[in-house]
């Protein structure tokens, strides 16, 4: 019952969130599902934070959600050009409540999608499967990947509501495939000849282990 009740608060929380901060028709039901229950932990631990309490109830539920939901879409928007690093955005994710292996593979899968929803009118080639941990592993679907369906989604929509190149860009190029074609185009090649190799994620699949001591203020906390 439990679960039958918060299924459709998830949906229509990250369905809301999406209209609030950009207007459109959310992220596709994955999308939304995803980012409605992912924003309603971010959402419990902000009102915990703020001392805040929702009252409880099917409007008290959504609120929190929805606001989770808006606070997770404003990390997602700002990630910062000069974290060269994936630890920090991992470590931020992981702050607002995240499971590990869930933010990790949302450092891994974001920039990859935003990489190929950019690269989509070149005609380059990406392979639909990937490793992870050895070029020797087993191939893996990332259509079996639900936080990669969830990011194709949420980078499809981001493009076609008019996102500025720079926001795309600034997600894009910490991709290893964005980067390649980079070097690619330097050379002279032309990546509608190009057909790219199955990405190598080298994270374990929990996320690599943190240095806890390590993390500083996170750079979308304004108080």
């Amino acid at each position: 019952m439990g679960i039958l009740y918060s299924l459709p608060i998830s949906l229509a929380a990250g369905w809301l969130a999406s209209r609030i901060m950009k207007g459109g028709a959310g992220y596709g039901l994955a999308g939304d599902l995803i980012l409605g229950v992912a924003g309603s932990v971010v959402g419990g631990w902000i009102f915990g934070l703020l001392g805040l309490f929702s009252g409880g109830g099917l409007i008290g539920s959504l609120t929190v959600s929805t606001v989770g939901s808006m606070a997770l879409l404003s990390v997602l928007r700002r990630a910062p050009e000069h974290d060269a690093d994936d630890l920090t955005p991992l470590r931020e994710f992981s702050a607002t409540g995240i499971a590990r292996r869930t933010a990790a593979c949302m450092v891994e899968f974001i920039p990859m999608a935003f990489c190929r929803v950019f690269l989509e009118h070149t005609g380059a080639g990406f392979a639909d499967t990937f490793r992870r941990g050895s070029p020797h592993a087993p191939s893996r679907d990332l259509l079996t990947e639900p936080v990669w369906r969830a990011a194709l989604e949420y980078a499809r929509e981001e493009v076609r509501r008019g996102v500025t190149e720079e926001d795309v860009l600034a997600l894009a190029g910490r991709s290893a495939e964005f980067n390649a074609a980079s070097q690619l185009m330097t050379e002279g090649n032309q990546l509608s000849s190009i057909r790219f190799t199955e990405p190598l994620l080298v994270w374990p699949e929990e996320g690599p282990a943190m240095d806890q001591t390590a993390a500083t203020k996170p750079w979308w906390r304004f108080w």
